[in-house]
């Protein structure tokens, strides 16, 4: 942004206000604003390896490392309550976070001075993942609590000065974009951190007025206010999250052995991933690696997956190839892989072999199961011409 007027103040910094390729721009920041380059660096590297794994590995070792779940940051991974705020996963996410680090980074380091923004830095991260955790019991990942720490400071020391940090113009459009994730997660679009972006805002907010205090303990108040809530993250014994925590530890082990690539461990993750529009890439992901060894648990996973999934992806994929090779590693007579082949075949249009292996599902059946009225459901569906499928959902799993 650029103005004609030579008395209106700047909300740029002088390496923004020049007319720069992107490729020239990014040499400047890296020279005159090191500490946002390396950031921004750090960002993309993470984001390049965690989705290389995924894809080439169907695994998220780092991914869990750095950026954890809620259990596991209660549990083992305490370190992600910062490396989290580094951790991005999809494109957009990505994209969005580092224009706007890369925007407002240079102004800030370049005013403040290193050690001051690295304060900014620290408080935006802890603070937004430590008060998330306390007050929403979320885990977050992404740096955009950071930015909102960015706008929140503005807010308070821009009221002080001529030379504004940041224009109303964008502060506005951050405070819109905070109510548009309301919207967004009320209405199911998306899932956004509004908590993470609501605090960020009160820790860049609560630096800026100890700044202005004017006291000599000005640099160890925000770190102590990190400390407390650092702790009370952690240690939550009124949350019944937090008392659960041990109780959701078979999960996160499962969880492990499937990235260790175990078969059966990624079959039972990736089922439970693919029943969420969120989650379905990795989940798909995981049950084609667990296929890929051939045993019969493993290809009905996947089978049933690409039979009853909402989307295109089983109508790109045969989902009867996979379902016959898992009953012939069956030897042909398990009634829950007759129950997928029938499906497989009534989502490829071929209704009268799917009803056939559903009688035949049914016929195998032993007699104490409790799956006879859903199986019979099925057949009835077959026989009228129509496939099975399962809405996403978390509800039916695990």
């Amino acid at each position: 942004m650029t103005t004609n007027d030579q008395n209106t103040p700047s909300t740029e910094s002088p390496l923004q206000r020049r007319r720069l390729s992107a490729g020239e721009y990014l040499h400047l920041v890296r020279e005159q604003a090191p500490i946002t380059f390396w950031i921004a660096v750090t960002c993309v590297a993470i984001f390049l390896v965690i989705n290389m794994e995924l894809l080439a590995l169907a695994t998220t070792r780092v991914f869990r490392f750095l950026g954890s779940d809620l259990f596991s940051y209660w549990t083992t991974r305490p370190w992600s309550l910062l490396t989290s705020n580094f951790v991005h996963r999809g494109i957009l996410h990505l994209v969005f976070n580092m224009y706007w680090m890369l925007y407002f980074g240079p102004i800030f380091e370049m005013r403040l001075g290193r050690r001051q923004f690295l304060l900014l830095i620290l408080a935006g991260c802890l603070v937004t993942s430590g008060l998330t955790v306390l007050l929403a019991q979320q885990a977050t990942i992404g740096i955009s609590g950071v930015l909102y720490a960015f706008v929140g400071y503005a807010f308070v020391v821009d009221r002080k000065r001529e030379d504004r940090l940041i224009s109303p113009r964008l502060k506005r459009f951050f405070l819109i974009w905070l109510a548009v994730g309301l919207l967004f997660n009320q209405t199911g679009f998306t899932n956004i951190s509004n908590m993470g972006h609501f605090t960020g805002l009160l820790a860049g907010m609560a630096v800026a007025v100890l700044e202005l205090q004017g006291n000599r303990y000005v640099l160890a108040s925000p770190l102590i206010i990190l400390g407390i809530a650092v702790v009370l993250s952690f240690y939550m014994p009124w949350s019944d999250a937090w008392n659960a925590r041990e109780d959701a530890r078979p999960l996160m082990e499962l969880i492990d052995e499937a990235d260790r690539d175990d078969p059966e461990s990624q079959a039972a993750w990736g089922s439970y991933l693919v029943r969420s529009r969120a989650t379905i890439l990795e989940g798909a992901l995981r049950l084609k690696s667990a296929a890929d060894n051939s045993d019969a648990l493993s290809l009905n996973a996947y089978a049933w997956f690409l039979s009853t999934t909402p989307g295109i992806l089983g109508d790109l994929i045969s989902p009867v190839r996979w379902a016959e090779q898992a009953a012939e590693a069956s030897g042909w007579s398990d009634a829950a892989i007759l129950d997928t082949l029938a499906a497989a075949h009534a989502r490829e249009g071929d209704y009268r072999s799917a009803a056939d292996w559903q009688q035949q599902a049914l016929d195998r059946l032993p007699a104490d199961s409790n799956l006879e009225a859903e199986m019979t459901d099925r057949l009835t569906l077959y026989t009228s011409g129509e496939d099975f499928r399962i809405p996403f959902g978390y509800d039916d799993l695990m």
